[in-house]
């Protein structure tokens, strides 16, 4: 049983779907099917309305403090997003390699989500190759069956495995084994890294 959420912008082009309920609230009803043996079937959740008040004191305080933190994380993802030091991109495009997102890229069907999986993995660790170790993973579409895929960084520490990449692999592999789906390793990897 697989969960399908309707696309935002399909919602919102519906006049019923968006429904007005005060000056400084809305509320978008959430529309989810189930794909089974049956087919399809969809459901429509109530709406409701909020009781925040977003012009208040403690709300703004909040939001403040919230904000910060928000930004923290951008900036470790944005970190993450990162395939290395410009020097060793240029080397790879100077050899006519694909980065390991653009890999992932071009196994996946077209039009497929890519949900990246663990992209903060290794963050706190100490001496470790920054947020997400040096591999890129998630969950997509090849040959319209859901995969786990999997791609060394090789712009980053040669895709050398550390301590917390390996702990991102592991991990990855129980959530194969847990939800039943195969996994695509794209391997181009300097090995273990010994010293961690």
């Amino acid at each position: 049983m697989t969960a399908i959420l309707t696309p935002l912008s399909k919602r919102i082009q519906s006049p019923k779907s968006r429904r007005i309920l005060s000056s400084n609230a809305y509320c978008v009803p959430l529309h989810i099917g189930f794909t089974s043996s049956e087919g399809a079937k969809a459901i429509t959740m109530q709406s409701f309305r909020s009781k925040i008040n977003p012009k208040s004191d403690r709300f703004l305080r909040n939001k403040e403090e919230m904000q910060v933190l928000v930004d923290e994380l951008q900036a470790h993802l944005t970190v993450a997003k990162k395939e290395g030091s410009k020097a060793s991109i240029d080397r790879a495009r100077k050899r006519k390699k694909f980065l390991a997102r653009e890999r992932i890229q071009l196994l996946l069907d077209k039009d497929s989500p890519f949900i990246e999986l663990m992209p903060l993995a290794g963050l706190l660790h100490e001496g470790g190759f920054g947020p997400g170790g040096t591999t890129v993973a998630g969950v997509g579409y090849v040959n319209k069956r859901l995969c786990i895929v999997n791609a060394n960084l090789s712009t980053r520490k040669a895709g050398t495995v550390d301590y917390a990449t390996s702990l991102k692999i592991r991990r990855l592999g129980e959530i194969a084994l847990e939800n039943k789906i195969p996994t695509i390793n794209l391997v181009e990897s300097g090995g273990a890294n010994l010293p961690d």
